[in-house]
């Protein structure tokens, strides 16, 4: 079914931190609780160009609430569907309601002085205590004694409770979008590069990401930052305009 190079892509999937958004300033600025990342105003544009001859898909570790805050910038550009919190959510529209589930409750309950993060649906995100110096480590431990279920993931100062091992390619098939290009930089994109005919990522992404590129004949920029995205989303663009003549 997949890794098909001469058929018609039928989505975009897109990764945000590292691929879309970067740290240095641009256009379109998206705040969050570790700083702000940003989208370039070019980019934007491809990202409009491309809405107009296939569907985009947004695949991230983000939640709802998160990736709304970019959305809502860019509401010109329509997306088939999101995929959020590293794939164990899947939407159609990003307006959310829901509360934390109450299996997290309990290990809440246990770590007071630890801060979560508002808006995730189906796994726990928190933020440390500052002089914590192994704060993974320790939720790894919590789980174990209490016997609760989970896959602990690190980013940056943040702990993330996971109902397992993180996989966006988990609600792909919902969305019926194969084959696909799809655009990602870190460990939590590989399933999603792996499954996809057409592969992109940029230099200065993880070297297992890397590796995938190269094998599946996809596109890795050579540039970084805004740059690269911009390229990256130029390369995607070309390949559909290849394919729709």
């Amino acid at each position: 079914m997949l890794g098909h190079n001469k058929k018609i892509p039928r989505a975009v999937i897109v990764d945000l931190d590292g691929t879309l958004l970067h740290r240095e300033p641009a256009h379109f600025q998206v705040k969050g609780k570790s700083g702000s990342t940003y989208l370039s105003k070019k980019s934007a544009e491809l990202l409009f160009a491309i809405s107009r001859i296939t569907p985009l898909v947004i695949a991230t570790g983000r939640n709802a609430l998160s990736v709304e805050k970019l959305t809502e910038q860019i509401d010109e550009i329509s997306f088939l569907g999101f995929i959020l919190e590293n794939g164990f959510v899947v939407r159609e529209l990003l307006k959310n309601d829901k509360q934390i589930e109450a299996k997290w409750c309990s290990i809440l309950e246990l770590i007071p002085d630890w801060e979560p993060l508002p808006g995730y649906e189906n796994c726990l995100g928190l933020i440390p205590p500052q002089k914590m110096s192994k704060p993974k480590e320790y939720i790894q431990k919590l789980l174990k004694t209490t016997g609760e279920k989970g896959y602990v993931w690190s980013e940056h100062r943040k702990i993330f409770i996971y109902p397992q091992s993180p996989d966006k390619t988990i609600g792909l098939s919902s969305l019926n979008v194969f084959p696909f290009i799809a655009l990602g930089d870190e460990i939590n994109d590989t399933q999603l590069l792996s499954m996809s005919s057409y592969p992109v990522t940029l230099q200065d992404s993880c070297k297992q990401i890397q590796a995938i590129v190269q094998k599946k004949k996809g596109y890795c920029s050579m540039l970084s930052s805004h740059l690269a995205t911009e390229d990256m989303l130029a390369w995607a663009l070309s390949k559909l305009q290849q394919n729709t003549k």
